[in-house]
């Protein structure tokens, strides 16, 4: 049988499921959670979608996108205003017992909450762990492992199962998937992009989908807020000598001052990553507890999945991301001398 064949098997013969990925979601975590969850929910199954952060704003729009508990906040300790409101913190797992974990777009469990959160409790406490993603490097931490690197997004995957499970699209479903895509994709920009990718998406615009909408809601939703800290951050744009590393900052008292939930901050690199000559693009934001989260890209060299993996993180070829302990200072002098001993073994100096 198949890695695909026993998921299904698996999904026909359980009724109890929980549904969670990784720290920060992103677009195509949030979306295929959400379409698993639809097709489950067709196929008359108990399920619960749990992660350990906030759904970020971009995504509210998604069906069900209500129905997803936070287990613990992003940043519990930190500033009031970053806080999730107590309506976001409540709906935990309690003591729920699943029959089946599925983890989407995670390449290793460490990745989905801290090791004593109540999700991991969760997730070891169930009978069977699925494990669908598409990440390099994955850890294959399942009992089942779907994990294919050839895939643009986890929403490809998931809709390789709705044939096999007997659905049918509908456009809630395809909207999910349609915007798991696009994002993971760079609306299509990005290197993962292929022709299945396309054939694929063709089939979920049929359903009624109309693209210049979803562009909006996602791309078209800055606030003055986010303005503003996106003002405060470009201030701290670095280069190296030759140009060809660019990196910022965002600071606490940036989020503090801008009143801006870290979960708006994405795109924000993108900003580094579109410099004429850059190769590897690099944000750094402050935690409140004294913690370093760092986003990379790169264009066509360096391999920031890798670069990532040397700080206990990961991602893809071209977008990775991992969080470190220490200072902004410390910690950017430490990424970016790795960043220099893997661009020229050791022959560039980027500077600081």
């Amino acid at each position: 049988m198949t890695e695909i064949e026993k998921i299904v098997r698996v999904i026909k013969e359980n009724s109890a499921f929980l549904i969670t990925s990784h720290l920060s979601p992103d677009g195509d975590s949030i979306a295929s959670q959400l379409a698993l969850r639809l097709i489950l929910k067709r196929l008359k199954k108990s399920v619960a979608i749990a992660n350990h952060d906030p759904v970020p704003e971009a995504y509210v729009f998604l069906p069900g996108s209500g129905t997803i508990r936070v287990v613990q906040g992003a940043y519990p300790s930190g500033p009031a205003r970053h806080r999730p409101e107590p309506k976001a913190m409540a709906g935990g797992l309690g003591d729920e017992k699943f029959d089946v974990a599925a983890i989407l777009d995670c390449p290793k469990l460490s990745r989905v909450a801290n090791l004593n959160s109540n999700i991991i409790k969760t997730i070891k406490e169930a009978k069977i762990i699925i494990n669908i993603d598409h990440h390099p490097g994955n850890e294959c931490f399942g009992h089942l492992n779907l994990v294919d690197t050839k895939k643009s997004a986890v929403g490809e995957q998931i809709y390789e199962l709705i044939e096999p499970l007997g659905c049918k699209l509908n456009e809630d479903l395809a909207l999910c998937l349609y915007v798991g895509i696009l994002t993971d994709t760079g609306s299509f920009k990005y290197l993962n992009t292929t022709t299945m990718t396309h054939r694929i998406v063709a089939e979920l615009l049929a359903t009624g989908i109309k693209p210049h909408q979803v562009a909006q809601r996602i791309y078209d939703t800055a606030t003055p807020s986010s303005i503003r800290l996106l003002s405060l951050m470009l201030t701290t744009l670095r280069t190296s000598h030759d140009g060809k590393v660019a990196w910022m900052s965002i600071t606490r008292e940036m989020l503090e001052d801008s009143g801006v939930d870290p979960s708006q901050t994405e795109g924000f690199i993108d900003h580094c990553r579109s410099l004429k000559d850059s190769e590897v693009a690099i944000l750094f934001m402050e935690t409140p507890d004294d913690k370093i989260e760092i986003s990379f890209r790169s264009k066509n060299t360096l391999n920031v999945d890798r670069l990532a993996r040397t700080f206990d993180g990961g991602g893809h070829i071209r977008a990775a991301a991992c969080t470190i302990n220490g200072t902004l200072e410390g910690v950017a002098r430490r990424v970016l001398a790795e960043v220099s001993r893997q661009l020229g073994a050791g022959k560039r100096d980027v500077g600081y």
